[in-house]
């Protein structure tokens, strides 16, 4: 049903990078920032997924919750963390 994925080591946010945010490693401490920010059942979904590439069916299994869940968490960890990131971002290009 769903389909598996190599790996994605940095998931992309689909951010455009202010020039004055060029360095790999200040863009690298805001997005851990945000994903330290998610309250712990959507951080453990996300970063398992993210850096784990562990599959929907394992994580409800670990985890001990239903795959829906699983989606459910992950999509609200995404939305969190682009948000996070892209206010951050906002607020150094302005200030």
């Amino acid at each position: 049903m769903f389909q598996e994925r190599a790996s994605a080591p940095t998931p992309s946010l689909g951010l455009a990078t202010p020039p004055d945010m060029t360095d790999k490693d200040e863009r690298l401490k805001v997005l851990k920032q945000a994903i330290n920010r998610l309250p712990k059942k959507l951080r453990e979904v996300f970063v398992l997924r993210m850096y784990g590439d562990t599959s929907y069916q394992e994580l409800a299994r670990t985890l001990g919750i239903k795959e829906g869940t699983v989606m459910s968490r992950l999509n609200r960890a995404r939305a969190a963390v682009a948000n996070s990131v892209k206010e951050e971002l906002n607020g150094r290009k302005m200030g």
